[in-house]
């Protein structure tokens, strides 16, 4: 992950604590790529990203997870390039997979809205948020970016293939 630096603080460091405790559950490690050169906008952001970028060498990491929050924008995208280079997968929010990433797997925003406007529903009949229990997401979905898998000479195992809901 490109970490601390890259990301806008506040933002994405939730998300990258838990990567970081969740990652050894599943076996793996979270390689993080920071910076302390300051971004002045966006060109050197840019910058100070393709200069970590540069330095990653295949067999150096095996997949990337794109954090939402960053400086460089569209970072998506070029992770996506060092994902091809690589030959790895990238993963990254279902957002973000419109213009980066080889696959997302998170929560289903239409089943979302649904529970928000059933939640909605019972606040407008009185009752308090407070006394409203905290749901989470309903349904989950896996997408697949094939054409991006094949440029970065990713094959997805038939499992993934199965289960996936957009390919």
């Amino acid at each position: 992950v490109f970490g601390r630096g890259f990301m806008i603080p506040g933002f994405g460091d939730v998300l990258l604590a838990e990567l970081k405790t969740q990652a050894p559950r599943f076996g793996m490690s979270v390689v993080e790529y920071t910076t302390d050169k300051a971004a002045t906008g966006p060109e050197s952001a840019e910058k100070n990203w393709q200069e970590a970028a540069d330095k990653i060498k295949p067999g150096d990491i095996h997949a990337m997870f794109h954090i939402a929050g960053h400086f460089h924008d569209p970072q998506e995208t070029d992770e996506t390039e060092l994902a091809k280079r690589l030959h790895i997968p990238l993963a990254a929010p279902s957002e973000d997979l419109p213009t980066g990433g080889t696959f997302a797997f998170g929560d289903d925003f239409a089943a979302s809205a649904e529970q928000s406007a059933v939640m909605i529903d019972k606040i407008f009949k009185g009752i308090l948020p407070k006394d409203i229990p905290i749901e989470f997401g309903a349904k989950s979905i896996l997408i697949l970016n094939l054409k991006r898998a094949q440029e970065a000479e990713v094959t997805f195992p038939k499992s993934m293939l199965d289960i996936a809901e957009i390919k």
